[in-house]
């Protein structure tokens, strides 16, 4: 299939903690370890009201910062190429950014295979807090591929419970999945009870119905979410975690839809895009809050990570030093003084190291190069 665009822009990194991944996998938190038997229950580890959907070529490291910051509680990747991801290093790389204040984080993946989709599961599992299976993609690249809202003809029944059970056995953390409409309200009930009872812990329903490869008939964005799908799907399921997506617009949409659907949580993606603090209504009426409310300017694990007037001195220094020795390596004469300040090279970097450890025994690795995920 035709392979999604990478990430936007370059992305800032804090400084690499490298070789970290045994590590993090015995660190996990209470949020990357659910047992299987309780994978379908409606019960999951973190908040997953407040829901950033999987975008390509939006919903990458920086706006999933942005979101968070203004709300939302559970944020997805944008969609990555399960066998890719499971075999390619440098698809990884350039694919999945993600530092430790990204979290909950889901890892949205298009596959048509169980096991491309449990190996790329099992490479992203120390990175995310859950697996999402695409169901839900309708654009004609799919349909090429044969993935997204294309897997869910009957023919193709068999394979999706197999990719979905296959995910739910390769990984300690909850398998969700993203699905549209069939094109009779039982067939969507009945594919949801496959899922569930395939494994998957939380099923994001776009209430549209699938769209055909020459867009004929209903389907992608045509018309309202029929939202009173979601209600029903909801009351048949009522101790399994369903979540409500479309007709969100701004936050009176978000509160309606919920009262309306009853659902477990809402999914917003053309909304949220628009506008990133779309969730910010979930927090109250900050003005009344503002005469209770302190703000801590100083102090936590970004400020003490925030570069030191010394370290910045130093970074500078360290700068001019590496100009100078691209001078003399491109054969021009150094003046004694200059040469003095090339011999220090070692010693600047030295102490900009100490800094850095210094920074990571006070504040715990507070980033992951994704070079680890080897």
């Amino acid at each position: 299939p035709t392979k999604p665009p990478s990430t936007m822009g370059s992305k800032r990194k804090l400084d690499t903690v490298e070789g970290t991944k045994d590590k993090k996998k015995s660190k996990q938190s209470p949020s990357n370890s659910i047992s299987q038997e309780n994978a379908s229950s409606n019960k999951l580890p973190f908040d997953h009201k407040y829901i950033v959907a999987p975008m390509v070529g939006a919903s990458e490291l920086p706006f999933r910062l942005l979101c968070r910051k203004y709300g939302a509680q559970l944020v997805y990747t944008p969609m990555m190429i399960a066998d890719q991801f499971a075999t390619s290093k440098e698809y990884r790389q350039k694919e999945f950014q993600t530092c430790s204040f990204d979290r909950p984080l889901v890892c949205h993946f298009a596959a048509n295979d169980p096991k491309t989709f449990a190996k790329a599961a099992k490479k992203a599992e120390p990175y995310c807090d859950a697996i999402d299976l695409n169901l839900g993609c309708p654009q004609r690249t799919a349909h090429v591929g044969h993935f997204g809202s294309y897997l869910l003809d009957s023919k193709d029944r068999d394979l999706v419970i197999s990719i979905v059970q296959a995910g739910a056995v390769a990984v300690n953390i909850p398998i969700f999945v993203k699905i549209r409409l069939l094109e009779t309200f039982d067939e969507t009930a009945e594919l949801c009870r496959q899922l569930y009872e395939a494994g998957a812990s939380l099923i994001a329903i776009h209430a549209r119905f699938r769209a055909t490869f020459h867009r004929k008939g209903p389907g992608a964005r045509d018309g309202p979410a029929l939202l009173d799908q979601v209600k029903q799907l909801k009351e048949m399921f009522p101790d399994k975690v369903v979540i409500t997506n479309g007709n969100t617009i701004t936050y009176d949409d978000v509160e309606n839809n919920l009262e309306m659907t009853k659902a477990d949580g809402i999914m917003s993606a053309e909304g949220i895009l628009d506008n990133p603090a779309l969730y910010l209504g979930r927090l109250g009426d900050r003005e009344q809050q503002a005469a209770d409310t302190s703000v801590e300017v100083k102090g936590g694990s970004v400020y003490n990570a925030w570069p030191s007037p010394e370290k910045q001195k130093l970074v500078q220094k360290l700068c001019k030093i590496r100009k100078l020795q691209a001078k003399a390596a491109s054969g021009k004469e150094l003046s004694a003084k200059q040469q003095k300040k090339v011999a220090k090279a070692s010693k600047v970097q030295s102490k900009i190291q100490k800094i850095n450890d210094k920074i990571v025994q006070k504040t715990g690795p507070l980033a992951y190069s994704t070079s680890t995920l080897g």
